[in-house]
C-alpha cells in the first residue's frame, strides 16, 4: 500500500512539474525533469538511500522557481506537496522495515497515507481556489483534480470496507 502511494506520488510530482515547465515553453527542462523522475523511481530498487532527500530539494527549487517567473501555481504546489509526501513515505518506509513484527504495521500505513492524503487533497483544494480566484483555471487542472479525488475517493472506499 505505501509503495503504491510513494510511486504515485513521485508520478504526481514529475508530471506536474514537467507539465507546468512545459506549458511556460520550456521544453527541454520539462525532458531533463521526467528523466529526474525516473530516477527518483528507481533510486528505490538501486538503494539510493541518498537520492530522496536529493530529490525533495530539487523539487522544491523547482517549485520556488517555477513561482518566482510566474508559471502555473497549481503545478508548481501540486510538484512540490507531493515530493515532500514522497520523502515522507519513502523515510516512513525505511523506518517501517526496521519496526518488529509485534507493531501493528499495516494499522500506521493506512493511517500515514489517510494523513498524507486528506493534507494533499486540502492543499489542492486550497491551490485551487487561489488559481480560480486569479482567473488561471485551465481545463487540465480541473481534470488532474478530478483524478486525484475520484482515486482517493476510491481509496477511502476500498480502506473503509476492509
Amino acid at each position: 500500500m505505501i509503495l503504491i502511494t510513494l510511486v504515485a506520488s513521485i508520478v504526481i510530482t514529475t508530471s506536474s512539474f514537467a507539465w507546468g515547465y512545459w506549458q511556460a515553453g520550456l521544453e527541454g527542462i520539462s525532458n531533463w525533469i521526467i528523466v529526474f523522475g525516473i530516477a527518483w523511481l528507481a533510486s528505490d530498487r538501486l538503494k539510493w538511500r541518498w537520492f530522496p532527500t536529493v530529490a525533495m530539494f530539487l523539487s522544491l527549487l523547482l517549485a520556488a522557481f517555477g513561482v518566482w517567473f510566474k508559471f502555473h501555481p497549481g503545478w508548481m504546489f501540486s510538484g512540490a506537496a507531493f515530493a515532500l509526501i514522497a520523502y515522507d513515505l519513502g523515510e516512513f518506509q525505511l523506518r517501517l522495515r526496521s519496526m518488529p513484527a509485534r507493531e501493528d504495521i499495516p494499522g500506521r500505513t493506512r493511517r500515514r497515507v489517510l494523513r498524507v492524503s486528506i493534507l494533499a487533497g486540502l492543499g489542492l483544494a486550497f491551490i485551487s481556489l487561489v488559481v480560480f480566484f486569479n482567473g488561471i483555471f485551465t481545463l487540465d487542472w480541473g481534470l488532474f483534480l478530478i483524478v486525484f479525488f475520484l482515486f482517493t475517493g476510491i481509496q477511502f472506499i476500498a480502506w473503509k470496507n476492509k
